[in-house]
């Protein structure tokens, strides 16, 4: 090469080394400035200088793993998880990395990753604090008690400053479940004596509230209300009303009665017995005059912190106007699943049996001519071969199954503890009969909020869709004469608003004002109808 061919890349060498020179200075220095802010625990002001680096050098290990521990300090686990990732992509074996990945997996409810994470963590280091602390977490997520507590006793030893106060309190948690309430007591203690003024004081000392409870406990509740409701026999479209009812609308005393008992069986395990009543008096449609007495009895089991099951059977008696009216009995299972940010969901299957206490009767047959064989008009008569006491029989069985989930929100302007609910619900009804044959679909979208003045508002919009499996036997009311069935299948949709505020006057006492509009919406007129219904109850309370 010539000379001054390389007097000119020596030149230019020089140049970009003076102009990298402070841009690597620069670099090294945000690196050991993040890292230092990171030891010091200032870990908004490290991650802008991690930030840079982790930009400048995808694959410095250290500032990924410095950068996800502190997310997990800040509580983002989401880019706690991201980063550590990266962290352990580029360099395995990085001191500290598993254990910090298996804390942000379990904080994001991904127990499975958590556990994969964790069990790299411990075959390195089992004698690690951290390491114990959150396996005992993970085995108390999956109702492994025992070893659960052991863990976390393990946790404290290895090092108590920085597993206390969490491993006592849930060391207390694991051996109340496991029965072991001596220990769990001591547990308990300890974090309220040691840790006073803290959250995990207040935490502590509510579960040995619960602890030291009484193994029973009961309830009793009654209320007495007044309602206005604008179609008590729910009349339908063009429907005209017998001569001894003088109206559809009226008013009517509403009471009710409740009293129930619950037992703790262990932990885990409780059984419970309740017993209400409900009764009307109308005003002048004392035809519809209801007492609806019924009983259940249900067993609940904890499966873990976040995860528990009801089985329940109830049974309920009705009479109308003193005349027995419905006998039915009820199974359902319900799951409830607690979720961390995103409130409760439940998940229920349940099983009806019917049995109507009434009876029905059939309408005189045609004979295919233009009037009513034997009978003088104005009467309706049926299509001939058609039983309508057999057909309008409702007895029957339904399969239940649904969803239903609520969700806390956060309080805005006039609404503290706003909480949204929506649910989705699956019912066939086999009757006996082909006119109360049907499917149903049914939707819900509702919530609750604290107004002003200590004020509770609850609202819900529920439609409902039932196709049925045959055409209506009944026919419309102006029909004289021989009829035919529809040639459709008999089809509703219903829609109901609901909405109630209620406000405590004592402890033991509150007052609620509520309304309710349903719309069923039929191609069967008889069945077409709408409704208001708005009402005015006082509801005093006792229990343990």
């Amino acid at each position: 090469m010539p000379r001054a061919a390389r007097a000119q890349v020596l030149l230019a060498s020089v140049v970009l080394a003076l102009v990298a020179a402070p841009s690597v200075a620069r670099a090294a220095g945000e690196r050991e400035r993040g890292l230092q802010l990171a030891r010091e625990g200032r870990c908004e002001a490290a991650l802008t200088d991690l930030a840079v680096v982790r930009a400048d050098d995808p694959r410095d290990a250290e500032a990924s793993l410095v950068a996800g521990q502190c997310w997990i300090r800040l509580g983002r686990y989401p880019e706690a998880a991201a980063a550590l990732e990266v962290a352990r992509a580029v360099q395995p074996d990085l001191p500290d990395v598993d254990v910090s990945l298996a804390i942000a997996r379990f904080h994001l409810e991904e127990p499975d990753a958590a556990r994969a994470a964790l069990a790299r963590a411990e075959a390195r280091d089992p004698d690690r604090a951290s390491v114990q602390l959150y396996r005992g977490l993970l085995l108390l997520q999956a109702a492994d008690n025992e070893a659960a507590a052991r863990a976390l006793e393990r946790a404290r030893a290895l090092d108590r400053e920085y597993a206390e106060p969490v491993s006592s309190y849930y060391a207390g948690l694991a051996l109340e479940q496991t029965g072991e309430r001596e220990s769990a007591r001591a547990a308990l203690t300890r974090v309220l004596e040691e840790w006073p003024g803290t959250v995990w004081a207040d935490e502590a000392r509510a579960a040995l509230a619960r602890l030291d409870a009484p193994d029973w406990g009961w309830w009793l509740q009654a209320s007495l209300g007044a309602e206005y409701d604008s179609n008590v026999v729910l009349r339908g479209s063009g429907v005209e009303l017998p001569d001894d009812i003088s109206d559809d609308a009226d008013w009517r005393g509403v009471w009710t009665a409740s009293a129930g008992v619950t037992y703790a069986l262990a932990p885990t395990w409780s059984v419970g017995l309740s017993g209400s009543y409900y009764g009307t008096e109308q005003d002048e449609v004392d035809a519809f005059d209801v007492q609806y007495p019924s009983g259940a009895a249900w067993v609940d089991h904890a499966w873990s912190d976040v995860l528990s099951s009801r089985l329940r059977y109830e049974f309920a008696y009705a009479w109308v106007d003193a005349d027995p009216y419905l006998l039915s009995h009820r199974f359902a299972g319900s799951l409830y699943r607690q979720w961390s940010d995103w409130g409760t969901s439940e998940l229920w299957l349940g099983y009806d049996r019917d049995d109507y206490r009434f009876d029905t009767f059939d309408v005189p047959d045609g004979d295919g001519g233009p009037t009513c064989p034997g009978v003088p008009p104005p009467v309706a008569c049926g299509p001939a071969g058609l039983d309508e006491s057999t057909a309008r029989n409702r007895d029957g069985q339904a399969v239940m199954a649904g969803l239903r989930h609520s969700l806390p929100l956060p309080s805005r302007g006039v609404f503290a503890s706003p909480v949204a609910r929506a649910s989705y619900g699956y019912t066939w009804y086999d009757a006996r009969g082909r006119e109360y044959r049907f499917q149903q679909h049914a939707f819900s979208l509702g919530g609750g909020a604290t107004l002003p003045w200590e004020l509770q508002l609850g609202a819900d919009v529920t439609y409902a869709y039932r196709p049925y499996e045959r055409a209506s036997t009944f026919t419309d009311p102006d029909v004289t004469g021989p009829y035919s069935l529809d040639d459709d299948d008999k089809h509703e949709h219903q829609w109901t608003v609901a909405a109630s505020l209620a406000r405590e006057i004592t402890e033991n006492l509150s007052l609620a004002f509520s309304w309710r509009y349903d719309d069923n919406d039929s191609n069967t007129s008889v069945f077409e109808y709408d409704r208001h219904v708005v009402g005015l109850r006082l509801t005093g309370s006792l229990g343990r």
